[in-house]
């Protein structure tokens, strides 16, 4: 439950574009970073009054620029008039959307519960609007309302006969993102490919790639965080520069108690609302998908 803490705090007015993925989530960020808590990715929008006062900016879209093309750097002889150059632009559209849930407990229960009962309905109804959106931001398709990583990258699919991922496969996903200049920093993989990089073994030899199994399980991969979700499909890994993922966040999660709807019956409701504006990929090459073979 501690890494869903920071949805507790509450930002109004501003959209949250990440280095990586909620870090409640994907906890993909070497300093810990996450999503709904302060730090350098933001992109902050106009309060409220702001917007009163300026009707045509009013907007509950997430827009962020894009560079689509240039026209690069040439050298300059001395003396010389330095050319302009050209850039196009376009942007990326995150629309915000509510996730939004109610739960209701008479007082008795409340009352005479050992435990802390008030505080475990906060916080399992803040867990599900994470775990809602962290399934949505890795497989959400094109037409849902929060596109999924995996629609916005790349994928590469196994040929027959290999049936799960391997550190090689890995390594020529890092490759790719190096490629374009990128930098790797962290890989997700499904429960099941997770387990079989952590049981593969060198060729010829009973010898573990990932190290001893009386050690700790192994957790990296060509020097990345390896990270195990059970949102991903099977047979799934992803290997991405976070730096290029964007997740917007228009209202973190806010926790509401009400005594009075139900007064007539002694019920007190619970609700939770978040509005969340998506995940977009800086460029789809800097996500890798590996979809090993079915057989």
């Amino acid at each position: 439950m501690a890494r869903s803490h920071a949805l507790a705090q509450r930002i109004p007015g501003r959209y949250s574009g990440q280095h990586s993925v909620c870090g409640w989530l994907y906890r993909a960020r070497s300093d810990g970073g996450q999503v709904c808590g302060p730090s350098q990715g933001q992109v902050h929008f106009p309060s409220r009054a702001s917007l009163r006062e300026h009707s045509e900016l009013r907007s509950d879209n997430l827009q962020v620029p894009q560079l689509t093309a240039s026209s690069g750097e040439d050298y300059v002889n001395e003396g010389a008039t330095i050319p302009e150059g050209t850039m196009t632009w376009s942007s990326l559209t995150f629309p915000a959307k509510k996730i939004g849930r109610i739960q209701w407990a008479t007082a008795e229960i409340l009352d005479d519960s050992a435990l802390d009962l008030r505080n475990i309905i906060g916080q399992n109804l803040i867990r599900d609007a994470s775990l809602r959106f962290d399934k949505d931001a890795f497989t959400g398709a094109l037409t849902d309302p929060i596109k999924g990583i995996i629609a916005q990258g790349v994928t590469t699919t196994l040929t027959a006969g290999n049936t799960v991922v391997k550190y090689d496969d890995l390594a020529d996903s890092v490759a790719r993102i190096e490629a374009l200049n990128g930098a790797p920093s962290v890989v997700w993989a499904s429960t099941d490919m997770a387990a079989a990089l952590r049981k593969e073994k060198a060729s010829g030899s009973g010898t573990y790639q990932g190290g001893s199994p009386t050690d700790s399980p192994a957790s990296t991969a060509w020097g990345l965080p390896v990270l195990t979700s059970g949102h991903l499909p099977a047979k799934t890994v992803i290997v991405a520069d976070a730096s290029r993922l964007i997740v917007g966040i228009r209202r973190n999660a806010t926790l509401k108690i009400s005594e009075d709807a139900r007064f007539d019956s002694d019920q007190i409701g619970f609700k939770l609302t978040m509005r969340v504006a998506g995940v977009s990929i800086a460029e789809s090459a800097s996500v890798q998908i590996v979809k090993a073979a079915v057989s």
